[in-house]
C-alpha cells in the first residue's frame, strides 16, 4: 500500500515528467497542477485504506459498538421529535368547504388559538331570492329550482328549504310585494 509503488507509480512518474516539461515551458502549469491533485488524491486514499486496515485488525471493540448503538438511538429520537414538531405545525380543517376569507397573510404573526381562514361549508350556503306575489303559488317547500350566477352562464340546482312572508326591500323607486325563499345550492360548491 505504498503510494509510490504498484498502481500509484504512474501518477508519480507522470508528475515528475510534467514537472520537467513545465520547466522547459512545453506544457501549461495547470496540466501539472491536475497531475499533482491526482497524486495527492491517490496518497490520501492509500492513507485512509491503511487506517481502516489497522482498525479492522483491532477486532470488535465493545465500547465502540455500544457508542454507535447509542448514537443510532439518539438519531432515532431526534427523528421522532422532528416528526412530532412537523405534525404540530400542520393543521387540517375539521370540515371540507370553500375558503371564504383569509385573516392573515404570509409572514404575519398568528396568535395561538386564532383562526387563519374562514371556511364556508356547502351545507351552510344559503341563497335568498325574491318572488313576485303572483308566482308564489307555484313554489313549494322541497321543490327543486335552478339558478345562474352573473358572468358564469352555468346553471345550478337548488332546493327550497324555507320561505318567509316578508315584503321585499325597495328597489328602483317602487315596492315589490314578494316572499323570501331560502335555497340550499347543493352543487354550487362541489
Amino acid at each position: 500500500l505504498d503510494p509510490e509503488t504498484s498502481e500509484n507509480i504512474n501518477p508519480k512518474t507522470e508528475y515528475e515528467r510534467r514537472s520537467k516539461l513545465v520547466e522547459q515551458k512545453v506544457i501549461a502549469r495547470e496540466q501539472l497542477d491536475r497531475t499533482k491533485t491526482e497524486l495527492d488524491r491517490n496518497r490520501a486514499a492509500v492513507e485512509q485504506l491503511t487506517a481502516e486496515l489497522e482498525t479492522a485488525k483491532l477486532g470488535a471493540r465493545e465500547d465502540a459498538i455500544a457508542s454507535a448503538r447509542a448514537e443510532v438511538e439518539a438519531a432515532r429520537s431526534k427523528l421522532e421529535q422532528a416528526r412530532w414538531n412537523l405534525e404540530q405545525k400542520v393543521q387540517t380543517s375539521p370540515a371540507s368547504g370553500l375558503v371564504f376569507d383569509t385573516f392573515y397573510v404570509n409572514g404575519e404573526f398568528v396568535p395561538a388559538a386564532h383562526p387563519v381562514v374562514s371556511i364556508l361549508q356547502p351545507s351552510n350556503v344559503t341563497l335568498r331570492f325574491f318572488v313576485p306575489e303572483k308566482a308564489l303559488s307555484s313554489l313549494k317547500l322541497g321543490m327543486n329550482v335552478y339558478m345562474r350566477v352573473d358572468g358564469e352562464g352555468k346553471t345550478y340546482q337548488a332546493k327550497i328549504s324555507c320561505n318567509s312572508l316578508r315584503t321585499a326591500s325597495r328597489t328602483t323607486g317602487r315596492y315589490f310585494s314578494g316572499v323570501t325563499g331560502c335555497m340550499k345550492p347543493h352543487r354550487l360548491l362541489r
